[in-house]
């Protein structure tokens, strides 16, 4: 008994010993599959670990309660009655101008108290006194340096804030809480919190951020004040965070970057496993004679099985070892190429938990993506070795069923990789539906090339080996279409959001600046000030702050953080659930809008109904016709639903979830959004610096700054993406290279006869090339069709804007893969041609 439950390892140890070339082959398809993902998990945990490790400094405090509002006197009371003992301390952020001699420019003012920050240090480039005495001076004020060059000023210069001057005494090179710094709109601004009602920047409506950072001074459990504070303060304007919830925003942008590009990583593996699996398919095929002997000798059925089994596991280990050498190489790359999306550096490295998810990865993906080959050892009989010729594995219909197995493999990996139900299983129907469709057209295109004629023998006898290789063709289709589709779906989806972002589809430009914070009793003289510059204002907006208490009468709570991992989905309706609205009111809609269920109520002046932008309302789960009771300022108000807009966001227009006719918020207390027509750059800063000087109060945005920052991150992301689309073409190549030396091998015995029936090294070679670059063009052509289609439809049901095509990509691609396909091939075959024509034919 001892020695068989020993058989299967010590068979599969035989094998791999006695076709080293095939255990070479299969370990290299498999550990670059692997290197992708072992990279990117590597990299997510060494995130994880450094935000975890840096979570109390990125929130600067034990607690945080922060909103669009400062806590009332019950709110006070409330806390102070359920905190444990503690501190607090102030901190009041906002948007506005800063005006230095001759320039001005959007700064983000930050107003702390003395004991800012609790936790981790706020850094001055000046290291000869400590910050937090110099910064309770009245009338000083620190700056990151960017603001020095923008603002044309110096230390020791001062720059005015609203109504207050202030000196400048230091630059901050590092505030502690900071949140991703990809994310930052403008540079950073601090003065004491002493000094903010000398500005007179906070007007009514204002959009100002309050926060209360509180450290406690006895041990309390962060995540249970929390919970318990959200029972009593239920108002879903506040926010309170405790250091695990900050980390989890500071490092959202990069998680859901990691997450897409895991996606990516899986089709490296899935190409890897097609490869690995032609391997398996051929090794096995020779092998069949000996599995029948043993069969004959009494070997059961599944101890065959399982020796191959075993042996595809420990080819599954033994693919780690390079894949774990590489991804170590490539990590410290994968930290520079993503660093700017965190306010730290990060120093990224293998860890025991990704090396043990990718040995898992790397043994059962290759099992199951090679389980419909496994079953078909059961169905060998021994009586075939009677038969004349060589012995082929039985194939029955039910094999198709193996592939079940595999597909929902992949299903719960792509779930897990995206961290969602919806996303991952669009991702592996996806790539199901993508594979179909390259091997159904594939499977067509082979049909009518056994019939081709060519005046060459050279070009003739390729086409008909393509069509009788159908697997080996198929394979490689599929391999090189992948990884090509892939690389020219990133570059048509960029190319779409660039050319909406810079020239949007309206016929018009963006506009030049966005402003807000403009006081009801400012609206007319902005607007003249504007008109009077040349540069009119449009889409004037009125903003109401206001708040959902219920929907269809039953009471509206915010939605509690889970002690469960959470879904994309969930954490993104949470999210909108926890937040306070703006509400506007229009007699129009704008060209920026457009009504796709339900009727247009915006000429229905003093009705109580109201537009909701739809992914909105699909977030908040609201239909037409339900009820909506708002706490606008203080005054409940009930709203129909009564349509559903889309609305083109990369407009940058002012626009807005929920949207009433005239007649119903009017009186309430507002503030105006604006935006301001393409201008000059020139005359660009003198109306800046005009409303600067009438209007101190009122921010605006610079937009083409804006657009510039994300089309930066836009490229970086891009990037990020195409590194690991090559990767998927780049297994392609390997793919490509294994069964173009297997085929060299495989037909030695017709190369040999070729060369005794007068072919010259010369034309085999061409016939090898030909055959391959031929492969290579209709993968090209298969992968850049697939990625047009894939991109129209992104642009149409994801991005809502018109299709355009880059042809640099399909051009490049189109060129550049078929000769390296034919070169890959010439390299594969080389060897193999110069084998001596009689050596094959003497060999069985």
């Amino acid at each position: 008994m001892k020695a068989y439950s020993f058989l299967p390892l010590r068979l599969a140890l035989r094998e791999i010993r006695h076709d080293r070339r095939f255990a070479l082959a299969f370990i290299a398809n498999l550990s670059l599959g692997l290197v992708g993902f072992l990279t990117l998990d590597a990299f997510k945990v060494s995130v994880d670990e450094s935000v975890r490790e840096r979570s109390k400094s990125l929130l600067a405090a034990d607690l945080a309660i922060s909103g669009r509002r400062d806590l009332t006197r019950d709110e006070e009371a409330i806390l102070a009655s359920q905190l444990p003992a503690h501190e607090a301390t102030r901190v009041v952020e906002f948007f506005t101008m800063a005006a230095g001699k001759d320039r001005s420019r959007l700064v983000q003012l930050k107003a702390v108290e003395e004991s800012y920050p609790f936790y981790g240090e706020l850094l001055t480039g000046s290291q000869s006194h400590g910050g937090k005495a110099r910064l309770a001076q009245p009338g000083t004020a620190w700056v990151t340096p960017e603001v020095l060059p923008q603002l044309g000023l110096a230390l020791g210069d001062t720059l005015k804030l609203g109504d207050g001057v202030f000196t400048i005494r230091d630059t901050v090179t590092h505030d502690p809480a900071t949140g991703s710094a990809f994310m930052a709109m403008a540079p950073k601004i601090f003065i004491a919190f002493s000094d903010l009602p000398s500005t007179k920047l906070i007007r009514a409506g204002g959009s100002v951020s309050y926060t209360r950072l509180v450290r406690f001074t006895a041990p309390a459990d962060n995540a249970q004040v929390v919970r318990e504070l959200d029972k009593v303060i239920p108002d879903p304007a506040l926010r309170i965070q405790d250091p695990q919830s900050a980390s989890e925003q500071v490092a959202r942008a990069a998680r859901y970057l990691g997450d897409y590009l895991g996606l990516a990583t899986l089709v490296a593996f899935f190409l890897a496993s097609v490869g690995g699996a032609y391997l398996f398919r051929s090794f096995l095929g020779k092998r069949a004679k000996e599995v029948a002997v043993l069969r004959a000798l009494g070997m059961p059925p599944r101890q065959a099985v399982r020796s191959y089994g075993v042996q595809l596991v420990i080819l599954g280990f033994a693919a780690l070892i390079p894949a774990c050498l590489v991804s170590a190489i490539l990590l410290p790359a994968m930290g520079q190429l993503l660093e700017s999306f965190f306010p730290f550096r990060l120093s990224p490295s293998l860890s025991w938990r990704s090396v043990g998810l990718a040995l898992i990865l790397s043994s059962v993906g290759s099992w199951l993506a090679c389980l419909p080959l496994l079953t078909r050892l059961r169905r060998l009989k021994p009586v075939q070795l009677l038969s004349a010729g060589q012995i082929s594995l039985p194939t029955t219909k039910g094999e198709a069923y193996g592939v079940i197995p595999g597909f929902v493999f992949y299903w719960a990996l792509a779930v897990w990789q995206a961290k969602s139900l919806v996303v991952g299983t669009l991702f592996t129907l996806g790539l199901a539906g993508a594979a179909g469709l390259v091997l159904g057209v594939g499977a067509l295109l082979l049909k009518p090339l056994e019939k081709a004629r060519s005046r060459h023998w050279y070009r003739r006898m390729p086409l008909r080996q393509l069509a009788r290789q159908k697997v080996a063709t198929l394979s490689c289709l599929l391999a090189l279409s992948l990884g090509i589709l892939l690389i020219n779906l990133i570059g048509q989806i960029q190319h779409t959001l660039k050319a909406q972002l810079e020239a949007p589809d309206t016929g018009g430009n963006l506009p030049s600046l966005f402003l807000f914070d403009i006081q009801e009793d400012q609206r007319d003289g902005v607007i003249a000030l504007l008109k009077a510059q040349g540069a009119p204002a449009g889409n004037v907006s009125p903003t109401v702050r206001a708040r959902l208490i219920a929907v269809n009468d039953a009471p509206y709570e915010k939605a509690d953080v889970p002690d469960r991992t959470e879904t994309r989905e969930e954490e993104v309706e949470r999210r909108f659930r926890n937040r306070g609205l703006n509400l506007t009111y229009r007699e129009r809609l704008t060209d920026t809008e457009e009504i796709i269920a339900g009727k247009d109520v915006s000429a229905d002046v003093g009705q109580p109904v109201v537009s909701v932008e739809r992914d909105y309302a699909r977030r908040m789960k609201f239909k037409l016709g339900d009820r909506l009771k708002l706490d606008v300022q203080g005054v409940e108000v009930i709203a129909t639903v009564a349509n559903f807009r889309r609305v083109r966001w990369s407009s940058f227009q002012p626009n807005f979830f929920i949207q009433f006719p005239p007649g119903v918020i009017d009186e309430a207390p507002k503030t105006f959004l604006a935006s301001v027509g393409k201008i000059p750059a020139a005359d660009k800063m003198v109306v800046q610096g005009k409303l600067v000087e009438s209007f101190p109060n009122v921010s605006m945005v610079d937009v083409s700054e804006v657009v510039a920052r994300i089309l930066g991150i836009l490229e970086q992301m891009s990037w990020a993406l195409r590194s690991m689309a090559a990767l998927s073409l780049l297994v392609g190549a390997v793919v490509l290279i294994s069964i173009a030396s297997h085929q060299a091998r495989s037909r030695r015995r017709d190369t040999a006869l070729l060369k005794v029936l007068g072919g010259e090294f010369s034309e085999l070679t061409k016939m090898w090339v030909f055959e391959f670059s031929l492969l290579g063009a209709a993968a090209t052509v298969l992968g850049i069709v697939a990625s047009l289609i894939l991109s129209y439809l992104f642009s149409d049901f994801v991005f809502d804007s018109r299709w355009l095509v880059d042809w640099r990509w399909p051009g490049a691609t189109l060129l550049l893969v078929p000769a390296i396909t034919a070169f890959l091939a010439w390299a594969a075959t080389r060897s193999a041609l110069k084998v001596p024509p009689l050596q094959p034919l003497s060999q069985p």
